[in-house]
């Protein structure tokens, strides 16, 4: 992630293998994007937290919801929407999907091992269109998954680094010496403009605490916010 983008880790669900980052928009909307990696030995109760995962980030308000990862759902034909064997647990995750009208951009096989069918597992999930394009790319390393190069249309919003004063650490004493002038004399030289008389004693004032009080770094301002459970849709 670029250190200049505004972000910060989310935590959301007890579902295993997840991980989430809120990238703040410039029109004050934010991207929600999720890693997702689903057992293919998962349980229907880890299932189950995964399905209750999906719903919970589709009832964040003002949110465009990027989900990537390898769900393990082999026997889904992408194409029709439909599982190839009836199976109850692919069944219930296409219902997710189609419950939040949200999309899934990858149709072709991304995982094939030795003389084994190919399979759909690797998804690119949203809830509008951003995605322009998708680039199908070899495997790394010993992997026997497609790299997925995934564009994704959005304006993220820069994280402004501005240092404040360490006042603690200020010369007080010699700022006072500095401060100490005949201002009078100073502020009305050639001058009876209060504009002027303003921006004169300012520009004194500025440049005397610059040079006598050190400043550091806000690291407030990179705080992340606290995640808030939103409410179910039940209550």
């Amino acid at each position: 992630m670029r250190e200049d983008v505004e972000s910060s880790v989310t935590s959301i669900s007890s579902f295993q293998e997840n991980i989430f980052v809120t990238i703040r928009c410039q029109d004050n909307s934010k991207l929600l994007l999720g890693n997702i990696y689903r057992s293919p030995n998962s349980d229907i109760g880890n299932d189950a937290e995964l399905f209750n995962l999906i719903d919970t980030v589709c009832c964040l308000s003002n949110t465009q919801l990027l989900l990537v990862g390898d769900f393990n759902f082999p026997d889904i034909d992408w194409n029709s929407w439909s599982p190839k064997y009836n199976s109850s647990q692919s069944s219930k995750f296409i219902e997710v999907l189609r419950d939040h009208m949200l999309l899934q951009h990858v149709n072709v096989p991304t995982r094939a091992r030795g003389s084994d069918n190919p399979h759909t597992l690797d998804l690119v999930i949203t809830n509008d269109y951003s995605v322009s394009n998708i680039d199908y790319m070899a495997p790394l390393g010993n992997s026997d998954h497609m790299l997925l190069d995934i564009y994704y249309n959005i304006s993220g919003t820069s994280q402004e680094r501005v240092n404040k004063f360490n006042y603690s650490k200020g010369d007080y004493s010699n700022l006072r010496k500095v401060l100490n002038i005949d201002w009078k004399s100073v502020l009305y030289e050639n001058s009876q403009d209060i504009e002027s008389i303003w921006n004169k004693f300012k520009g004194i004032l500025h440049q005397a605490i610059s040079t006598n009080i050190p400043t550091v770094a806000n690291f407030s301002s990179w705080k992340k916010s606290k995640w808030k459970r939103p409410l179910d849709k039940k209550s």
